[in-house]
Protein backbone atom coordinates (compact mmCIF):
# COMPACT_ATOMS: atom_id res chain seq x y z
CA UNK A 1 0.00 0.00 0.00
CA UNK A 2 1.16 3.47 -0.79
CA UNK A 3 1.17 6.05 2.04
CA UNK A 4 -1.13 8.98 1.40
CA UNK A 5 0.59 12.37 1.36
CA UNK A 6 -1.06 15.57 2.43
CA UNK A 7 -1.53 18.19 -0.27
CA UNK A 8 1.14 20.94 -0.24
CA UNK A 9 -1.38 23.57 0.96
CA UNK A 10 -2.25 21.49 4.05
CA UNK A 11 1.43 20.73 4.78
CA UNK A 12 2.15 24.47 4.54
CA UNK A 13 -0.66 25.28 7.00
CA UNK A 14 0.60 22.67 9.49
CA UNK A 15 4.10 24.07 9.18
CA UNK A 16 2.83 27.60 9.75
CA UNK A 17 0.79 26.45 12.76
CA UNK A 18 3.88 24.76 14.20
CA UNK A 19 5.94 27.95 13.79
CA UNK A 20 3.26 30.09 15.46
CA UNK A 21 2.95 27.70 18.41
CA UNK A 22 6.74 27.53 18.73
CA UNK A 23 6.97 31.34 18.76
CA UNK A 24 4.31 31.55 21.50
CA UNK A 25 6.13 28.95 23.58
CA UNK A 26 9.43 30.75 23.10
CA UNK A 27 7.92 34.09 24.14
CA UNK A 28 6.40 32.51 27.25
CA UNK A 29 9.80 31.15 28.29
CA UNK A 30 11.69 34.39 27.69
CA UNK A 31 13.05 36.07 30.82
CA UNK A 32 11.05 38.97 32.12
CA UNK A 33 12.47 42.43 31.69
CA UNK A 34 12.85 44.06 35.10
CA UNK A 35 10.52 46.99 35.53
CA UNK A 36 11.19 49.57 38.20
CA UNK A 37 8.17 50.85 40.09
CA UNK A 38 7.35 54.52 39.82
CA UNK A 39 8.98 56.77 42.44
CA UNK A 40 7.50 56.38 45.90
CA UNK A 41 7.32 60.15 46.49
CA UNK A 42 3.56 60.09 46.98
CA UNK A 43 3.43 56.74 48.84
CA UNK A 44 2.58 56.94 52.55
CA UNK A 45 3.12 53.28 53.48
CA UNK A 46 4.77 50.37 51.68
CA UNK A 47 4.64 46.61 52.26
CA UNK A 48 6.74 43.92 50.59
CA UNK A 49 5.56 40.33 50.18
CA UNK A 50 7.43 37.34 48.74
CA UNK A 51 5.71 34.32 47.21
CA UNK A 52 6.59 30.95 48.73
CA UNK A 53 5.46 27.37 49.27
CA UNK A 54 5.02 26.19 52.83
CA UNK A 55 3.63 22.83 53.92
CA UNK A 56 2.21 22.25 50.44
CA UNK A 57 0.44 25.62 50.37
CA UNK A 58 1.17 28.67 48.22
CA UNK A 59 1.58 31.73 50.44
CA UNK A 60 2.67 35.34 50.67
CA UNK A 61 5.41 35.96 53.25
CA UNK A 62 6.04 39.42 54.69
CA UNK A 63 9.46 40.97 54.07
CA UNK A 64 10.85 43.56 56.50
CA UNK A 65 9.51 45.63 59.35
CA UNK A 66 6.64 44.34 61.50
CA UNK A 67 5.46 41.75 58.92
CA UNK A 68 8.86 40.08 58.38
CA UNK A 69 8.40 36.32 58.09
CA UNK A 70 4.63 36.40 58.63
CA UNK A 71 2.60 34.17 56.34
CA UNK A 72 -0.22 36.04 54.59
CA UNK A 73 0.20 38.97 56.98
CA UNK A 74 -2.68 41.26 57.85
CA UNK A 75 -1.73 44.71 56.59
CA UNK A 76 -3.05 47.70 58.53
CA UNK A 77 -3.29 51.15 56.93
CA UNK A 78 -5.05 54.41 57.71
CA UNK A 79 -7.91 55.61 55.53
CA UNK A 80 -6.62 58.11 52.97
CA UNK A 81 -3.05 56.75 52.93
CA UNK A 82 -1.49 56.01 49.56
CA UNK A 83 -0.33 52.37 49.80
CA UNK A 84 2.17 50.38 47.72
CA UNK A 85 2.24 46.58 47.79
CA UNK A 86 5.50 45.17 46.39
CA UNK A 87 5.56 41.52 45.34
CA UNK A 88 8.73 39.47 44.87
CA UNK A 89 8.49 36.10 43.13
CA UNK A 90 10.17 33.61 45.46
CA UNK A 91 9.27 30.36 43.73
CA UNK A 92 9.43 30.91 39.96
CA UNK A 93 5.71 30.26 39.39
CA UNK A 94 3.37 32.80 37.78
CA UNK A 95 1.88 35.20 40.36
CA UNK A 96 0.43 38.65 40.83
CA UNK A 97 -1.28 40.53 43.64
CA UNK A 98 -4.85 41.77 43.41
CA UNK A 99 -7.42 43.48 45.62
CA UNK A 100 -10.89 42.09 44.96
CA UNK A 101 -12.94 44.95 46.39
CA UNK A 102 -11.06 47.65 44.47
CA UNK A 103 -10.90 45.64 41.25
CA UNK A 104 -7.13 46.22 41.05
CA UNK A 105 -4.36 43.85 40.05
CA UNK A 106 -0.62 44.06 39.45
CA UNK A 107 1.09 42.66 36.38
CA UNK A 108 1.98 38.95 36.38
CA UNK A 109 5.49 37.78 37.19
CA UNK A 110 6.85 34.29 36.66
CA UNK A 111 10.64 34.40 37.05
CA UNK A 112 12.29 33.87 40.42
CA UNK A 113 13.13 37.24 42.04
CA UNK A 114 11.00 39.17 39.51
CA UNK A 115 9.05 42.03 41.09
CA UNK A 116 5.76 43.79 40.56
CA UNK A 117 3.73 46.28 42.59
CA UNK A 118 0.27 47.63 43.16
CA UNK A 119 -0.57 51.14 44.40
CA UNK A 120 -3.94 52.08 45.86
CA UNK A 121 -5.73 54.50 48.12
CA UNK A 122 -9.09 54.32 49.85
CA UNK A 123 -10.79 56.82 52.13
CA UNK A 124 -13.29 54.30 53.48
CA UNK A 125 -12.52 52.26 56.63
CA UNK A 126 -13.03 48.63 55.57
CA UNK A 127 -11.43 45.22 55.30
CA UNK A 128 -10.00 44.42 51.87
CA UNK A 129 -8.76 41.07 50.60
CA UNK A 130 -5.48 40.73 48.72
CA UNK A 131 -4.81 37.57 46.75
CA UNK A 132 -3.05 36.02 43.77
CA UNK A 133 -5.59 35.81 40.96
CA UNK A 134 -3.81 33.04 39.04
CA UNK A 135 -6.47 30.29 38.94
CA UNK A 136 -6.20 28.03 41.99
CA UNK A 137 -3.62 30.10 43.87
CA UNK A 138 -6.00 31.81 46.33
CA UNK A 139 -7.59 28.43 47.02
CA UNK A 140 -4.08 27.06 47.65
CA UNK A 141 -3.50 29.71 50.33
CA UNK A 142 -2.38 32.92 48.62
CA UNK A 143 -4.65 35.47 50.26
CA UNK A 144 -4.67 37.89 53.15
CA UNK A 145 -6.39 40.97 54.53
CA UNK A 146 -5.79 44.70 54.46
CA UNK A 147 -7.51 46.55 57.29
CA UNK A 148 -8.21 50.19 56.47
CA UNK A 149 -8.84 52.08 59.73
Amino acid sequence: MKARQLPPVVRHRYGLLFLVLFAILLAACAPEEPVDPPPANDIDIEFTLRTDRQNGDLVFVGVGDAIDGEVNPTLVVAAGERVRLNLINGDGMQHNIAIRELNLASSYISSRDAETWLDFETDTPQTLNYWCDVPGHAEAGMEGEIIVE
